[in-house]
């Protein structure tokens, strides 16, 4: 999902955060996910939260969202600063072979 040229993560959050509070709970992303038919168990929704909510506050901030959504490639040296993968230090590699 994120990989798509019109992807962004900026609008994928505030679909989900549609009270604009800053940050995603259980109740909106319930509601996110009920509308695409998508009818999971509280156990299944709190899986998802705390598998993305980093400091355990039961609230997935934005940074926590893009960090969670972002995916992770093996062999590929992520930036820890802010969890960006460096595409550009692969395609160097790529280059020089």
């Amino acid at each position: 999902m994120e990989r798509q040229v019109d992807f962004s993560t900026v609008a994928a959050f505030s679909v989900i955060d549609q009270q604009r509070h800053g940050y995603i709970d259980f109740e909106s992303l319930r509601k996110f996910l009920s509308k695409f038919k998508k009818d999971l168990k509280k156990t299944d929704i709190n899986s998802i939260l705390r598998r993305i909510d980093q400091d355990a506050d039961g609230k997935i901030t934005f940074r926590e969202f893009s960090a969670g959504i972002t995916p992770e490639y093996p062999g590929v040296a992520s930036n820890s600063e802010n969890n960006k993968i460096d595409f550009n230090q692969e395609k160097k590699k790529e280059i020089r072979r």
